[in-house]
């Protein structure tokens, strides 16, 4: 649960929401906001990323 905190809580200093919120990204965000993205469909539900359809 903290993990799922600090990257979708608009009030964490990490989180997606506020990231979003600038106008231009550096490159080190640009590679948070992709990794975050992909992983965040296994933050929220355990192996789901590799289960089979």
């Amino acid at each position: 649960m903290r993990a799922t905190y600090h990257l979708c809580s608009p009030e964490s200093l990490s989180g997606i929401p506020r990231l979003l919120r600038r106008a231009h990204y550096s490159q080190d965000e640009w590679r948070y906001l992709h990794f975050a993205a992909v992983s965040l469909p296994d933050l929220l539900r355990s192996e789901i990323v590799r289960r089979p359809l």
